[in-house]
């Protein structure tokens, strides 16, 4: 994951991402040197791998080249200098061989007047076709030189300058051009959720009346059931257990409806255990109705093979072909007539069974509307998040494990499919006693916890991120204990589930992290993903 970017430099690759990485292999002849993870020009550095740098080592690029850059330039004064102390003592020699004043040619005789007249005539004829000549053409060459080297340099600095300029008015159409595209989308979103909205009256109307008979019908069995076991009068045994001493059927709807509505986003067992404080003994609630159903047991996993396979694009998954399911058992069970939570997707039950000393109590789900899965693929589909996460958390305690890292034994737990007959499929797992704790959730949601469960329930979202190529990440990360159970899976294209909250489920989550990644630098040091 990105560091908080300090270079605003884009990505060619038309997707308006910040670029991530940099090319700096002198001998490259890609394309572009610049490109974002996302970007299909990357795959052209494959050969400069041990060259490619982050933001930071661009940045530290230029300031060795720069310090390379004032090495050179004290290396050309010094050469200057040089150059000026040569001149400088050539000028001194000249003086001294050529000018004689009065004094000096007292102090002479004849023979040795006659002798520097002569060296002079000489000296002025060899200078004049050699020396001054071959020191006004070094000089010359030496001038026109640094001229070139000067307009060469400025040319390049004002056509860098001309790019720079062209690119920020290119940007910032773009950018407008995104605005308006923006204004035109949210207004033709606001139309289609105007059109939903008068949709959903209509079929609200609808639905009210149908359900109005239904529901005289329902109070009416509900009364008859609980006269004949506690004979009691005006109490109704719904899915919370909440007395209410009205029978009106629109107060028992309205009430639900909006219980239902602000339940909706809550982790499961969290309102279980707020409106059933010991889930493990309802079937001794006198208030709570049971039933009994018999049931032919599966088990079900994701297949390792096919896990490692698509790890990158886990929507190539097969179903069944890439799942192994077993028949287990047949069961006898008692379980809540009535739903004891509604989630977003899932009614929830309470079962147990009853052919067994072992006192374990399951978690029992199946599609909203009290409706079962109509086949054994349909509730495998209903697995699949679970089922993946299953097998990322293994690999990840493992790979911890591996690099000699102490870690809990967290996992998510088994899940069974229940057959009933040939239509009717449920989903079950077990329900553990004890605090129920939500490390992050699907809205970018992080605890803040300093136990060292939450710090690995952060990185482990990340570690999901990181190695499915950033194409998706696992959240809603919950459970009792080291019992993780109902994760999310937000991909790149939003549309692997009902669950699927995309882009901005990443982007939810990123952004939490890496205000807080530090405190899990540990983790992610070990597993060498910390950015």
């Amino acid at each position: 994951m990105s560091q908080i970017r300090n270079l605003q430099i884009y990505c060619s690759c038309g997707k308006k991402n910040l670029f991530q990485q940099v090319c700096l292999n002198k001998s490259c002849r890609a394309t572009n040197r610049v490109y974002c993870l996302k970007c299909d020009k990357r795959n052209e550095h494959f050969t400069c791998q041990y060259n490619v740098k982050d933001e930071e080592g661009l940045i530290q690029f230029f300031e060795d080249i720069g310090k390379k850059m004032e090495i050179y330039i004290l290396n050309l004064q010094e050469s200057l200098r040089k150059i000026v102390e040569g001149f400088n003592e050539l000028t001194k020699t000249l003086r001294n061989k050529c000018q004689y004043n009065k004094q000096r040619l007292q102090e002479l005789n004849e023979q040795d007047l006659k002798n520097i007249i002569d060296q002079i005539f000489q000296f002025q004829d060899e200078f004049e076709k050699g020396l001054e000549e071959e020191m006004q053409n070094c000089s010359k060459n030496m001038l026109i030189k640094l001229s070139n080297w000067i307009d060469e340099l400025r040319t390049k600095s004002k056509n860098l300058g001309e790019d720079i300029i062209i690119q920020r008015n290119t940007l910032y159409r773009d950018l407008q051009e995104q605005k308006i595209q923006r204004a035109q989308k949210l207004e033709e979103e606001k139309e289609r959720a105007q059109k939903l909205k008068e949709e959903k009256q209509r079929a609200q109307k609808l639905k009210e009346e149908i359900e109005r008979e239904k529901l005289k019908e329902e109070i009416e069995k509900q009364k008859r059931i609980i006269n004949e076991k506690h004979n009691q009068e005006n109490q109704i045994d719904d899915r919370y257990i909440e007395y209410h001493p009205s029978h009106d059927p629109n107060l028992i709807r309205n009430r639900i409806e909006k219980e239902k509505e602000a339940q909706l986003r809550r982790p499961i067992m969290e309102i279980l255990i707020e409106f059933i404080p010991d889930p493990t003994i309802f079937n001794r609630d006198p208030r709570i109705t049971t039933i009994q159903n018999k049931f032919k047991i599966f088990s079900i996993e994701l297949n390792q093979k096919a896990f490692e396979k698509n790890i990158i694009t886990i929507e190539k998954i097969q179903i069944p072909n890439d799942y192994t399911v077993k028949h287990q058992y047949y069961w006898t069970c008692i379980r809540t007539l009535k739903p004891i939570v509604f989630s977003q997707l899932k009614d929830v039950y309470l079962m147990k069974r009853t052919d067994s000393f072992q006192d374990e109590v399951y978690v029992f789900k199946m599609p909203i509307g009290g409706q079962p899965y109509k086949s054994m693929n349909e509730a495998m589909k209903d697995c699949r998040s679970h089922l993946i996460s299953q097998r990322y958390m293994q690999k990840f305690i493992q790979e911890l494990n591996d690099k000699g890292c102490n870690t809990p034994p967290i996992k998510y737990q088994d899940l069974l499919i229940l057959q009933e007959d040939e239509k009717s499929f449920f989903i079950a797992e077990r329900f553990f006693e004890g605090e129920f704790i939500e490390f992050n959730n699907n809205y970018g949601y992080i605890n803040d916890n300093t136990e060292k469960i939450n710090a690995l329930s952060q990185v482990f979202t990340y570690y999901t991120y990181f190695k499915s190529d950033f194409n998706y990440l696992i959240c809603n990360v919950q459970g009792v204990g080291y019992n993780f159970t109902d994760p999310s899976i937000s991909t790149i294209g939003g549309d692997f589930d009902d669950n699927d909250f995309g882009e901005e489920g990443q982007m939810g989550f990123l952004v939490n992290y890496e205000n807080q990644k530090d405190k899990f630098k540990e983790y992610l040091k070990i597993l060498d993903i910390y950015e």
